[in-house]
């Protein structure tokens, strides 16, 4: 079928496409912050952006591998659009606040990043510009599927 080995399926090509596009989402986060200013000591984090911004990076994690381990791999890269077996889940955490846990999983985490990595400089040169872009993104995914 074109595969390079019987265990790679098309989900696993999917994989490798999103960690190539993760490396672009990432890199892009990295370039626009390293090109404002240097990072944060972690002394001038204010507590209560550091209790806000790991809390939402928590939870945005919890949710994330929720969903790995509520449907694995082949749910979560559209397996079932290649005709492969993914289990149907209405438990965690799909259970939680919406249909896409993932990507809300996904912006509670860019956002608790970038408020743990503020600064004055970043934040007055835009910096959760780019998390808002990402989230408008997510939603508009989370629209098409």
């Amino acid at each position: 079928r074109g595969f390079k080995s019987k265990e790679e399926t098309p989900v696993d090509i999917i994989v490798k496409c999103f960690k190539i596009n993760k490396l672009f989402q990432y890199g892009g986060f990295a370039w626009l912050y390293l090109s404002i200013g240097p990072l944060p000591r972690y002394t001038s984090i204010a507590p209560l952006h550091a209790l806000v911004g790991l809390s939402l990076v928590l939870v945005g994690q919890i949710l994330n591998a929720g969903i790995y381990a509520a449907i694995g791999k082949k749910g979560v890269y559209y397996g079932c659009k290649f005709n492969l077996p993914a289990p149907w889940c209405t438990g965690f955490p799909f259970n939680v606040v919406t249909a896409h846990p993932q990507y809300l999983g996904s912006v509670l985490t860019t956002f608790g990043a970038c408020l743990l990595l503020a600064t004055d400089i970043h934040v007055a040169n835009g910096w959760f510009g780019l998390a808002l872009v990402q989230a408008l993104l997510y939603v508009y995914m989370s629209y098409v599927e």
